[in-house]
């Protein structure tokens, strides 16, 4: 069980209401399910159908979730470079919502760069400049743009590699 699993279950535990229909709390069961759906696939391949069909269930889900998510692909893809940005105007420059960021973040990593590697335009001996370029011609997100010229090599190398270790995978279920 891990910190997910036990956030829901403790949330479950404390919205024993007699004042919600069973709909209700079925209905906040399916997303409490999603959104730990969704957290769990950051880790992993998933298909663009899957992927779609979670973040459609997730839209409007609140700003903490949605900060969770954005924590966790900094944490596994080790874009470190973008934790100074999280309250700052550069990590939302459009005034997008929170959500809309998060959503175009992991659209372009693990649906758009999987599949430039696929496609065998992305290479795992890409460089910074290459891949800068690249992120350019892509439109990639800003906040992409801004990971690519402030990380460390370590962190941009860790990015890659994850990147390439999940274009082998197989593709999960969630």
């Amino acid at each position: 069980m891990d910190i997910l699993d036990s956030l829901s279950l403790g949330f479950l535990a404390d919205e024993e209401d007699d004042s919600e229909t069973q709909s209700e709390v079925s209905e906040r069961n399916l997303d409490l399910y999603n959104q730990e759906a969704l957290a769990k696939a950051i880790d992993k391949r998933v298909s663009k159908f899957s992927l779609d069909f979670l973040l459609e269930k997730l839209k409007g889900s609140n700003e903490e979730f949605w900060s969770l998510i954005f924590n966790r692909l900094i944490k596994f893809y080790s874009l470190n470079a973008l934790k100074v940005f999280i309250p700052s105007v550069y990590a939302n420059p459009d005034k997008r919502s929170k959500e809309a960021v998060v959503i175009s973040l992991i659209k372009f990593i693990k649906l758009d760069l999987i599949g430039k590697i696929e496609e065998g335009t992305l290479k795992d001996d890409i460089d910074r400049i290459g891949l800068e370029k690249l992120f350019e011609e892509m439109k990639a997100p800003i906040n992409m743009i801004w990971f690519i010229k402030l990380t460390d090599n370590e962190s941009l190398e860790i990015f890659i590699s994850k990147i390439f270790n999940e274009s082998k995978m197989e593709y999960d279920e969630i």
